[in-house]
């Protein structure tokens, strides 16, 4: 029986970028139910998607591997975002001698340390899980054979890795993919925006929590048109009073990449707020962006230094 390969969706970017490897075998996909409306975003896909044979709907990324553990004989390949963590680590282990992939996930992907220090001296229980488990980056579990990267170079020059490990491209840059997958077209139009051709936006990219210092960027532009665009995590309701003082909220699925490219196409200036939004990587060079990032000290260091790169590989 001819294997198949299993991709683990934990939010909507994600879906993006599981489809833009190349990958001939068979294709299942775990949507996890780790984001708002990820149920109908599930559904959706597969009643509108050819990519996959089969949709599977988790509560969680933990649930959905030890699901493929229990089936792992049906599998050849497994992509998920990320191999981190302690558990996660120990189940791969038990997946053996299915083949791991981490695909990109955000600016954790080009960090050279995820796990923070503690204190001086030997750290005995980061030597234990990187000597038993893999080093402390995305992608550094010992089960994990390559990561899909959208700029390889720039994580070359970022982390140290072995040789063995494959560093390997997607199909097609991201811009160029997210504008032409038909999956998630029910999830953007040009409607509502197109009769803002020409003015001035303000967009608002959260993180998984409103930071109210988006408030003071937001009244130095007060003839601007507003426009919040939730984190995926985020459930609407639960912050209905912030969404009055905006024009346009899009549905959270819609990966900010798509509304980033629409808006530097129709407005005369854009300013965009956000924490170190791993999106914004990719319009580094768009001189339209007047970016405020308000994200904390340490983030805000981690996304300069990853952007600089970036830069330089332009």
């Amino acid at each position: 029986m001819k294997k198949k390969s299993c991709y683990i969706v934990t939010k909507p970017i994600q879906y993006v970028n599981a489809t833009n490897i190349e990958d001939n075998n068979d294709k299942v996909c775990y949507i996890t139910n780790t984001f708002s409306n990820a149920g109908k975003f599930a559904l959706d896909m597969e009643n509108r998607s050819k990519y996959w044979d089969k949709i599977f709907f988790a509560e969680s990324k933990h649930k959905a591997l030890f699901n493929i553990l229990r089936h792992k004989s049906e599998y050849s390949r497994i992509y998920l975002d990320s191999d981190m963590g302690i558990l996660l680590r120990f189940l791969l282990v038990l997946l053996y001698p299915v083949d791991i992939y981490v695909y990109e996930e955000g600016l954790a992907s080009y960090a050279s340390a995820l796990r923070q220090p503690e204190g001086k001296g030997i750290n005995f229980f980061k030597f234990f899980i990187d000597f038993f488990f893999g080093k402390n980056w995305s992608g550094g579990s010992f089960r994990t054979k390559g990561i899909y990267l959208y700029h390889p170079e720039v994580f070359k020059s970022i982390v140290n890795t072995n040789k063995k490990k494959q560093i390997l491209s997607f199909k097609q840059p991201l811009i160029n993919h997210v504008n032409s997958l038909d999956d998630i077209k029910i999830y953007y139009s040009m409607e509502k925006i197109d009769n803002w051709r020409g003015k001035n936006i303000l967009l608002y990219l959260t993180s998984w929590t409103i930071n109210p210092e988006y408030e003071d960027i937001y009244n130095l532009y007060p003839d601007y048109i507003k426009v919040i665009k939730l984190h995926p995590h985020i459930d609407k309701n639960s912050i209905s009073t912030n969404l009055h003082q905006f024009d346009y909220y899009p549905d959270s699925t819609m990966p900010a990449e798509i509304l980033i490219s629409l808006f530097i196409e129709i407005a005369d200036t854009l300013v965009i707020i956000h924490e170190g939004s791993a999106a914004m990587l990719n319009f580094v060079s768009d001189k339209k962006i007047i970016e405020y990032n308000i994200a904390s000290t340490n983030y805000k260091e981690l996304y300069m230094n990853i952007k600089k790169e970036f830069q330089r590989e332009i």
